[in-house]
């Protein structure tokens, strides 16, 4: 979750944020039929999240967040639960052509204020805490999380009294191959140049946000047809940390047992969608090692 550097919303941008009405099944199920018969989504785990209280759900965030808003389909269809995925501030550009889209999926703006409206309104939430950063993840990165020292996600967590569930993904890292990523850019002579103008700082957070080239099936750029799995841990109580909230250390600590909890889910994930794929359609098989 990072703050919107493009302008902060303003109090009435935020109440329609939040008083808009999330998606339905239906309307999900619309918007989302191409990726959902393309990737073939799993849920194992979902009835560990319980519907009696809202929670902050945090999973891994996918190459190019193709696999993030299968996750709130998932939870609406077998649980009939509502989430509120934050988004970044490129997804709510006036020039982005997905802006719409998102905002129909019931995406909204990942600032903390809007964090603090949504748990004020006891809304469950989705966050990707790696951000822009893991979706434009390098070649070496896969499956990793890149969420170097934010702790941010951990505090308004025990601020809103919610505890936090661990959704492991498996699938999202194996629909492209990395071929030149920010890190092989930024090592060359134009690299180096436009790494350290105001643009770059300004838009790209210093070149880390530069996409990346890609292969998917054969030499395209079409998505390999990987199989998704998504695993739900068990909600994760802080309360040993609600009066430690200003210490810098026990909050890194909070989050370290956050994201244990979240790569022993994505193991498991990996686990579901290696038998999954073996046992399923040798057409898929094919297609996704094209």
């Amino acid at each position: 979750m990072g703050e919107n550097k493009m302008g902060s919303p303003t109090a009435k941008e935020i109440a329609e944020m939040i008083d808009r009405s999330p998606p339905t099944l239906s309307e999900l199920e619309t918007l989302l039929f191409p990726v959902i018969q393309y990737f073939d989504p799993h849920y194992h785990y979902a009835e560990k999240v319980g519907t009696d209280r809202p929670t902050m759900f945090v999973a891994n965030h996918s190459v190019w967040s193709i696999a993030d808003l299968m996750l709130p389909y998932g939870l609406k269809k077998h649980l009939d639960q509502d989430v509120r995925p934050l988004g970044d501030r490129m997804h709510f550009a006036k020039m982005a052509p997905h802006r719409k889209l998102f905002e129909k999926l019931g995406v909204v703006l990942g600032t903390r204020a809007v964090l603090r409206a949504l748990m004020k309104d006891q809304q469950s939430i989705l966050i990707f805490p790696g951000g822009a950063r893991e979706v434009l993840k390098r070649h070496d990165e896969k499956y990793t999380l890149q969420w170097k020292k934010r702790v941010g996600f951990v505090k308004l967590a025990l601020e809103g009294g919610y505890t936090i569930t661990p959704v492991g993904v498996s699938g999202g890292d194996d629909i492209f191959d990395i071929l030149l990523d920010a890190g092989h850019f930024l090592k060359t002579p134009l690299g180096k140049f436009l790494g350290g103008t105001d643009f770059a700082k300004k838009y790209l957070r210093g070149g880390e946000e530069l996409p990346q080239m890609v292969r998917g099936m054969g030499f395209s750029t079409i998505p390999k047809p990987q199989q998704f799995h998504f695993v739900f841990g068990d909600p994760i109580s802080l309360d040993d940390y609600q009066d430690r909230i200003e210490d810098d250390e026990a909050m890194l600590e909070a989050r370290s047992l956050v994201a244990e909890q979240l790569l022993s889910q994505m193991e498991v994930a990996h686990e579901f969608r290696a038998k999954s794929m073996k046992e399923g359609s040798w057409i898929r098989q094919m297609a996704a090692n094209f």
